[in-house]
């Protein structure tokens, strides 16, 4: 009965593994496309910086501020998203600390 339950909720804690990483990669790519059309003058730049001085660092972290931190509709949707997809992972890792010492606790006694 034990190994039942711990199959079965290996194959869910994987099926929502698999399901926040497609949704994280579909975020991604939202993302990615949403700053190639809008931020199409930054180039390349913007995702591979050859950083020569700190001000290079602090300049392609303030631009990267100003395009997820801004006002846009597009971004707060991939903002919100992306945090339903951390709070799924926060969950998954809970779920999975629970029945581990759920199992712990209860398979030395029923053996």
């Amino acid at each position: 009965m034990i190994e039942w339950i711990i199959r079965i909720t290996v194959v869910l804690v994987l099926a929502v593994a698999a399901a926040n990483v497609l949704h994280g990669a579909w975020i991604a790519g939202r993302l990615a496309r949403y700053a190639a059309r809008r931020y199409g003058h930054l180039g390349l730049w913007l995702w591979l910086p050859t950083f020569r001085t700190r001000r290079d660092v602090v300049e392609w972290v303030a631009t990267w501020r100003a395009i997820v931190g801004g006002g846009d509709p597009v971004v707060a949707a991939i903002r919100r998203d992306g945090r339903e997809v951390a709070g799924r992972y926060v969950q998954l890792v809970l779920l999975c600390n629970m029945w581990a010492m759920a199992v712990w606790a209860i398979a030395p006694r029923l053996g």
